[in-house]
């Protein structure tokens, strides 16, 4: 990267590298739809190893996403729980 263009994101504050990546990224995906054109032609396929990054990351989202229902069907069974049994008590108490 050029100094100039490093220092330009950089003044924008923190994350500026991930700034960079969009803007490399949006050029990326305007060229490969064919709305930005060049002297070359791009033919790019994603590498072997790009794809098993892909696919381990969709797992782990799948697997995380998985454990947070999990943890919130968890949390509202111990809620209604806790509620049964302050109702209990009151009831208790009031004697129903």
């Amino acid at each position: 990267m050029d100094a100039d263009v490093v220092a330009f994101f950089r003044a924008m504050g923190r994350g500026h590298l991930t700034r960079m990546n969009a803007v490399l990224r949006t050029f990326m995906l305007a060229r490969l739809a064919g709305l930005v054109t060049g002297p070359e032609e791009v033919r790019y396929e994603p590498s072997h190893e790009e794809e098993m990054m892909k696919l381990r990351r969709e797992i782990l989202d799948h697997a995380i996403a998985e454990t947070d229902a999990r943890e919130a069907r968890e949390k509202a069974a111990e809620e209604k729980k806790e509620l049964d049994g302050r109702r209990a008590f009151r009831d208790s108490r009031l004697g129903k």
